[in-house]
């Protein structure tokens, strides 16, 4: 089930990235967000201009941490559509559309945690450009997210296995992000 999930995850990005081509000539951006990284969360973005005022911002977050009893492992594919307000690309004010899909193994000495969450919602952001290719970003977002979790008591033991499903209205973005601008 992990595995098909993480295989959806993928050939959405792809198919984002592929569809990419009208956009060859246009300006292109790398980034990371310093806020995810603060919490362990290594992740890399790359947003294409589509017109003067729209991008499609494309977002992928990783985690594999082991230690002692613990163990994470987490992967989250984040696609979103912006519009900005300045005729400027990517500059000032911006708001968007946002979904995202991750699945997630957290273990620790008693538990496991298993599971994949969806999730949509809105965004707000603004950007101050620094240099000519370097920008600082910062964004939040709220939506709604439905997540499929298992819960194990020890290693995996059926006897004590607890399906949750929950749909919660989280923050689903939050972010302080360095923009290289590459083009």
């Amino acid at each position: 089930m992990r595995l098909k999930m993480m295989k959806r995850c993928m050939a959405c990005v792809i198919l984002l990235g592929s569809g990419m081509q009208v956009a060859q000539a246009q300006r292109v951006s790398l980034k990371t967000n310093a806020l995810y990284w603060a919490v362990a969360h290594p992740n890399l973005g790359v947003e294409f201009r589509l017109t003067p005022h729209y991008t499609l911002n494309v977002e992928v977050i990783g985690t594999y941490l082991h230690k002692g009893r613990f163990h994470a492992r987490n992967i989250v594919a984040n696609p979103e559509v912006r519009y900005w307000f300045n005729a400027r690309p990517q500059s000032q004010h911006f708001v968007g559309v946002m979904a995202f899909a991750s699945s997630y193994d957290y273990r620790t000495k008693n538990w496991n945690h298993i599971g994949e969450g969806f999730g949509a919602g809105v965004t707000y952001g603004y950007s101050w450009v620094l240099s000519t290719h370097w920008s600082l970003e910062t964004t939040a977002g709220l939506g709604a997210a439905y997540a499929r979790d298992n819960t194990y008591r020890g290693e995996n033991d059926p006897m004590t296995y607890d399906p949750n499903n929950k749909k919660i209205l989280p923050v689903v973005k939050l972010g302080v992000s360095f923009v290289y601008v590459m083009k």
